[in-house]
Parts: C-alpha cells; structure tokens; sequence
C-alpha cells in the first residue's frame, strides 16, 4: 500500500516557549525561556511525520516536503 505523508520541519503551534541564547559561558550556552527563566536546551530543528495535509496548518514550519513511502503488513 502506498502511503502519502508530509516531512514538517518546525514545531507544533502552542507547544514551544521562545527560547534565547543569550551568550556562551564554560562551553555551554546560556540560555533562557520567554519568561525569563533558564534553559538548559535549545530546540534547533524537529522533523514531524504529518499524515493528514490538513493538520499542516497547526505548524509552525520553515520547511515541509511530500513524502513518500509503502507500508506493508507482514502476516
């Protein structure tokens, strides 16, 4: 079976925090939340698997590619 799904590069809407780096101290980065708040790490890039082309619109995306791909069911 063929399947057709979409690779989105991004976040879903309302479930990231802005995040800024702010400098760079013992090799690490300083980061923190919107609200002012540490960070201990920073979100530079996520792929999700969207198999419904409607759901793209609950992303905040820089990138999205069709994607295709076969499923097959081993008895």
């Amino acid at each position: 079976m063929r399947l057709e799904t979409y690779d989105v590069f991004g976040v879903k809407k309302g479930e990231h925090k802005g995040i800024s780096v702010e400098g760079i101290e013992d090799k690490k980065f300083i980061a923190k939340t919107a609200d002012n708040q540490p960070c201990r790490y920073v979100l530079t890039g996520s792929v999700y698997q969207v198999y419904d082309k409607d759901v793209l619109e609950e992303f905040d995306y820089e990138r999205c590619h069709p994607a295709r791909g076969y499923f097959k069911q081993i008895k």
